[in-house]
């Protein structure tokens, strides 16, 4: 299973990278490298400009491909509705078991984006699923969290410590994902094994008990009260058309 580049100068925007181009062919990680040398790069640029010398490894990454890709904004919405679907999935599986089912999570999502502009049909949502099924839980932690990252050091919680929480959560949806099985013949696990993920050795975030209940607060309350009406158990997923629509 491919591991998350935690070890980048800016983990955050490096993941964010793999989030929106999670191939591990050569082309999804050349834009995903470029992706997060952008926004490096941009840092670098800015303390050099403000009379700060850049140390030689600085200067060598400066001269990296850091153009954003053009696909961006596609790959965003994509992100996102996969996000959705996996985030409304695991509300299921905790307040309507009988109902959990990726059919049944894309044909909420696709009634939630009606008057929206977002893409919302079978075929789009499908498409989005194959693709970025290797990096679901990371997109559902993302959408949880509605996009948001948090940054209160006042408090003692910076960037960095969010992001590890939400790391731990996304590592949570994952197992999740990967262990929970429908009461179906030949039921399958609702996520893949060989999704992206952190180093074995990442020690996770720093115990708080403040943090965690927060943290652990977000992924139980991710249901969807109002959008199961009409919904029948046991929905299967229609065969996912060719990942050229997204």
């Amino acid at each position: 299973m491919p591991t998350l580049p935690l070890d980048h100068t800016l983990p955050l925007v490096a993941t964010i990278g793999v989030m929106l181009y999670p191939g591990t062919d050569e082309e999804d990680r050349r834009r995903a490298a470029a992706y997060a040398a952008h926004f490096r790069n941009k840092a670098y640029r800015q303390l050099r400009d403000a009379g700060v010398p850049l140390t030689p490894k600085m200067e060598e990454e400066l001269a990296e491909e850091d153009e954003l890709p053009r696909d961006l904004k596609k790959r965003w919405f994509a992100g996102v509705a996969m996000g959705n679907m996996l985030k409304v999935l695991f509300g299921l599986m905790q307040n309507e078991p009988d109902l959990a089912s990726w059919n049944h999570a894309a044909a909420i999502v696709s009634k939630a984006y009606e008057g929206t502009g977002f893409p919302k049909s079978r075929a789009y949502l499908w498409a989005v699923r194959r693709r970025f099924f290797p990096v679901a839980p990371l997109w559902a932690a993302h959408c949880i969290r509605d996009g948001k990252f948090i940054h209160a050091p006042e408090s003692g919680y910076g960037l960095d410590t969010d992001f590890q929480y939400f790391l731990w959560e996304a590592e949570l949806l994952g197992q999740c994902g990967r262990s929970y099985y429908q009461d179906r013949d030949k039921a399958e696990p609702f996520l893949p094994r060989d999704s992206w993920h952190v180093p074995y050795d990442w020690p996770g975030p720093e115990y708080n008990p403040c943090f965690q209940e927060a943290s652990e607060a977000r992924l139980r309350y991710a249901n969807v009260p109002d959008l199961i009406k009409g919904l029948r158990s046991g929905g299967r997923p229609m065969m996912a058309p060719s990942v050229d629509l997204i």
